[in-house]
């Protein structure tokens, strides 16, 4: 349960499950995956057919897409000058303000379309509750433990019929084992890309960092005194909107209390006094995701005072779900942070409720390693210039 996906304003129900925020997920076990992409289910799992190792490698590593288009619905989309049916990969249920069944600033995500002919949705709200509903309570539960803890499971069971999908990437850490030629490697790498959220869970791409610096982030620089550690390939995740949860992530209590940040604690069991930085939860990427629609005032809004309309900036990009505010617990993070896009399906907006919101320090820096050409994530977008550097007039 995604609570800032469900409880989009702050007036809602405290404690409450509300359906919107039911999230169902495609799991990925990371390691698993290397392991595929390093031949190791060859001649076991995979063997007579064509999905063996040698089939699926591309020069710079390999590109993993998902879509999960469950729950949205078929409708007619503009393609150029036709109306096609299909499925459009959008959440069609933009009235986030209020709802009022109003198109207010701030909602309108549908783009213009790149054709030229324009978007005949742009600027008109889109509404299907049967997709994404409004808010409304999944299930009411009493004040006692195990009644939490039925609801909790109620959820864990809930079929959702609506259109909110994510993929959650899991077991990480380390994606190298042999090593070898046209293997996973420092210089071949692994880009997931999905039109779905994306959650990573733990580690990723990196088994954590020993400190930060007194001034500054910790480097992803081999020879620097705070740096990063573990096997490493050059990764990138692409997705419509990313949330970061820590190894101690739990199911189960986001549904039983979801507004009861101490239930939500980040890297729980890794923290002592002060905090071991060693032991939490790090990730090296590069992220190309989308945010939420910035619209400076109006009313409605989601009841955040100032910031109620807003994106949340840079620093809120990632969105996170977990109490990472005790004893200064820090999302270690070194990648490429690019906002390419505003989200179609995480809807949910920017919320600095008390009972949602409480960030990490952010031992955030750019990754030195992507200097190094040979070290980008497959499909990383590129781009050529020429510079001039001096020119003659020929008369003829």
């Amino acid at each position: 349960y995604n609570v800032r996906e469900g409880r989009i304003r702050t007036s809602l129900a405290a404690n409450a499950v509300y359906e919107r925020g039911i999230t169902s997920v495609v799991e990925i076990n990371m390691r698993n995956l290397a392991r595929w992409a390093d031949g190791v289910y060859d001649n076991n799992l995979l063997t007579g057919t064509n999905a063996v190792s040698a089939n699926i490698g591309g020069d710079d590593g390999y590109i993993v897409y998902i879509s999960d288009r469950r729950g949205d619905k078929v409708r007619a989309e503009r393609i150029g000058a036709a109306n096609v049916n299909m499925t459009n990969g959008l959440v069609d249920n933009e009235d986030i303000y209020g709802p009022n069944n109003t198109l207010d600033p701030g909602e309108d995500v549908i783009d213009a379309g790149a054709d030229g002919s324009g978007n005949p949705k742009k600027g008109r709200l889109q509404k299907d509750p049967t997709e994404l509903p409004d808010p409304a309570q999944f299930s009411n539960s009493g004040a006692n433990w195990p009644e939490r803890v039925a609801r909790a499971n109620a959820v864990a069971a809930y079929s959702s019929s609506y259109f909110r999908r994510a993929v959650r990437l899991f077991n990480g850490e380390d994606m190298v084992f042999s090593g070898g030629a046209n293997k996973l490697s420092a210089t071949r790498g692994l880009t997931i890309a999905t039109e779905n959220m994306v959650y990573i869970w733990g580690n990723y791409n990196t088994t954590g960092v020993n400190c930060q610096p007194s001034a500054g982030s910790t480097l992803n620089i081999p020879t620097e005194p705070c740096r990063y550690f573990g096997d490493q390939v050059p990764a990138s995740i692409v997705s419509d909107a990313f949330t970061p949860l820590s190894k101690t992530w739990f199911d189960a209590f986001s549904a039983i209390l979801p507004d009861n940040l101490n239930l939500r604690v980040a890297d729980l069991s890794t923290t002592g006094t002060p905090p071991m930085i060693d032991l939490m939860t790090s990730v090296r990427a590069g992220i190309i995701s989308g945010n939420n629609l910035s619209a400076l005032s109006g009313s409605p809004d989601a009841e955040n005072g100032d910031e109620s309309r807003l994106s949340g900036g840079i620093h809120n990009f990632p969105r996170f779900l977990e109490n990472w505010g005790p004893d200064s617990r820090r999302w270690n993070y070194v990648g490429a942070l690019i906002p390419l896009y505003h989200s179609t399906q995480a809807l949910g907006p920017y919320n600095t409720g008390a009972a949602i919101y409480s960030p990490p320090i952010r031992n955030w820096a750019f990754d030195d390693s992507f200097r190094d050409p040979s070290r980008l994530p497959p499909g990383t977008p590129l781009f050529q210039y020429i510079e001039p550097t001096g020119f003659k007039q020929v008369v003829n």
